[in-house]
């Protein structure tokens, strides 16, 4: 009784303090029931998002130092068109959230019911018997919808959800892939392949596509770490070879090389496929058993390029409890914006990246899920690595899952650029490539699950840093690799440190089924001074592999034009600066070449320590490889704290590990 009699006054002195400073938030709300007339207060609400952002802007300018809440009610609200936010000048903070309890939804696409069954005969006969009668049409341009945007466009292409999963833009094959026979041209692109983009195919399926307007392919052209869409400009039946549009692709095709077809009418064969004739306005699908077409969430994609939700110069925005979704292009994106969070947002069924980040500082994306994305999940860009200014964004207890499901390759779960970010307490699932992309430094990486990624791809890692010998200070620890199997040919790794990476920290991670073909559950190719240990391995390919740079190669990549304009132009690593906060840089570039730390690892189910060629300069030393005795207990055996003191590893915090 007497600690709240102190308390009772206490808060009333807080509360009273925040008035008279301003601190309490005016409110306005948001309603489908609402008019753009109306007040914007809960009993006379707004209508639109749009007249509501502007109407609550133009409060702002008028009402200095106010914060004000936007509180958005139950209900689907329609965007078409990005929803713009610029913050200059204003001094107070701004909350876009949903009512607590309520499912507020921005929806970017629009929902199509007017479904019937296929009738023309010369559009059955090009179907498979059992296709006959369950393909459905509906005639765009009758309801309104003129943008048909591109079959392969990066900023216009549009998509078809049913019940919140992305239908597939008939293709053949179904599924994988099938392979150039022959890449014909008369320039050469090393010894197996050709620039000219004249392809030899073997099946003889593909002599349908001559009868289609719009044939594309998408494929791994030359480099299983590539992936690219392209048109086809023209198909020779005889010849049994189609020829790419110009540009084609910038690594030009190999023989062999995977792609497969699509856009095309006559491969809608398949359950989920659908087709859209944009000069006829007209939208063809194969449909689920099953499907009500009057009743099913089937919805077409319609808000254009671009983020549903950009803002621009905002200090202490907040963006809460909403869910956006069926865009053409990404869902938030916030430039030259400081102290801003999004949190208990869901983002899903976008085209394009879902969350964008240039510039500001002080930025956090708490509590959010993102899936079902064409591109990427986050995108951060800020900090200065040339002063070593951090951005001290955060990215924390989010779920990103389902993602580069369009742009096959370096499209991950957080791509990261500059320097001074947290990547902590998070889930990334389901890739065909990576699920992180650092290209910055200072960057801590802890806690998170990275599960399932690299189904694909080649030559990657579930988090991957590339070409860059200034990127230093990361830290990756206690995250748990999963499930990361994939690869053609050089293979997949939970870590890959590619081409000059050095003087990274990896330690107290779990590698659990990682590493294929060549790699190891950690991957050095060329770098020196990184440092792993106290990590544990479990049914990995190795613990660490190596692809160590001979003297001569080092030299001439170090000092090749793009990589010096990186080391010593964007940031210098002969300063001052550098020098104190990275003293293994006071050393020549290249002396202890392929020099790197491995330590206190613990490897079961693991068939050996090392793969590739650790070449001798490596220093490793206390690493654990258990004979098959005694590596025959479950991954949660070893997990123990007793069990890794054992073999000499420090304790991993594993129950810790994942979003919150």
């Amino acid at each position: 009784m007497h600690t709240r009699r102190l308390l009772i006054p206490l808060l009333a002195a807080i509360l009273s303090l925040a008035d008279i400073q301003g601190i309490q938030a005016r409110d306005f709300y948001v309603s489908t029931q609402g008019k753009d007339t109306s007040a914007g207060t809960r009993r006379r609400p707004w209508r639109t998002p749009q007249a509501a952002l502007s109407q609550v802007i133009s409060y702002m300018r008028q009402h200095p130092g106010q914060a004000v809440r936007l509180i958005m009610m139950q209900g689907s609200f329609d965007i078409q068109d990005s929803l713009s936010i610029d913050g200059s000048g204003l001094s107070a903070p701004l909350t876009i959230m949903a009512h607590r309890g309520d499912s507020v939804v921005l929806q970017g696409g629009r929902r199509i019911r007017q479904w019937t069954p296929v009738s023309a005969p010369t559009l059955l006969a090009m179907w498979p018997m059992q296709c006959r009668g369950r393909v459905y049409e509906a005639d765009l341009r009758a309801l309104g919808i003129d943008d048909l945007g591109q079959p392969i466009g990066e900023r216009n292409r549009v998509d078809l959800y049913l019940d919140g999963r992305r239908q597939t833009l008939a293709r053949w094959p179904n599924q994988g892939f099938t392979r150039i026979v022959r890449a014909k041209g008369s320039t050469p692109v090393r010894t197996d392949g050709t620039k000219e983009g004249i392809l030899e195919y073997g099946h003889g399926r593909i002599d349908w596509w001559a009868q289609e307007a719009e044939p594309c392919a998408a494929g791994y052209w030359y480099f299983d770490w590539y992936d690219d869409y392209e048109r086809i400009a023209e198909l020779n039946r005889p010849a049994r070879t189609f020829r790419m549009a110009e540009p084609g692709s910038p690594y030009g095709y190999r023989n062999g090389a995977r792609y497969y077809g699509l856009n095309l009418l006559c491969e809608l064969d398949s359950v989920g496929e659908y087709y859209i004739d944009r000069r006829a306005g007209r939208i063809y699908w194969l449909m689920p058993e099953g499907t009500d077409p009057q009743q099913g969430e089937a919805i077409l994609s319609l808000c254009r390029g671009g983020y549903m939700i950009g803002v621009s110069n905002m200090q202490g925005l907040t963006v809460r409890g909403l869910t956006l979704c069926n865009g053409r292009g990404g869902g938030i994106s916030l430039r030259g914006s400081s102290d801003c969070r999004i949190e208990d947002c869901t983002l899903s069924q976008l085209a394009q990246t879902a969350i964008e980040v240039r510039g500001g500082n002080r930025n956090v994306i708490d509590r959010c899920r993102l899936r079902e994305l064409g591109h990427g999940g986050i995108a951060l860009n800020a900090g200065d690595r040339r002063t070593l200014q951090p951005a001290q964004d955060t990215v924390r207890n989010c779920v990103v899952e389902d993602f580069s499901l369009y742009r096959r390759t370096y499209q991950p779960a957080v791509f990261l650029e500059g320097t001074g970010f947290l990547i902590s307490h998070n889930r990334f699932q389901g890739s065909s490539s990576s699920a992180m992309r650092l290209d910055a430094g200072e960057v801590v990486v802890e806690y998170n699950q990275i599960f399932d990624v690299v189904r694909e791809s080649d030559d990657q890692g579930g988090l991957d840093m590339w070409f860059d010998f200034s990127r230093r200070g990361v830290v990756i620890r206690y995250n748990h690799w999963r499930d990361i199997l994939g690869g053609t040919s050089c293979g997949a790794a939970g870590v890959r440190f590619d081409d000059l990476i050095s003087g990274q920290h990896v330690y107290g991670n779990v590698f659990e089924h990682c590493g294929s073909h060549a790699f190891g559950g950690v991957q050095i190719h060329g770098g020196k001074d990184n440092r792993v240990h106290d990590n544990l391995f479990y049914r990995c390919g190795s613990v660490v592999s190596f692809s160590p740079w001979w003297p001569e190669y080092w030299h001439q990549q170090f000092n090749r034009p793009d990589h010096a304009k990186r080391v010593f132009h964007d940031v210098d690593i002969r300063s001052e600066l550098y020098l104190s906060r990275y003293p293994e840089l006071k050393e020549p570039y290249e002396a202890n070449m392929n020099r790197n730390y491995i330590y206190n690892n613990l490897a079961v189910q693991t068939p050996r320590l090392w793969g590739g060629n650790e070449n001798g300069q490596n220093d490793l030393h206390d690493n654990t490889l258990l004979p098959p005795g005694e590596a025959e207990q479950p991954l949660a055996y070893y997990l123990q704290p007793d069990v890794l003191r054992r073999y000499g590893l420090q304790p991993i915090p594993f129950d810790e590990i994942g979003p919150r």
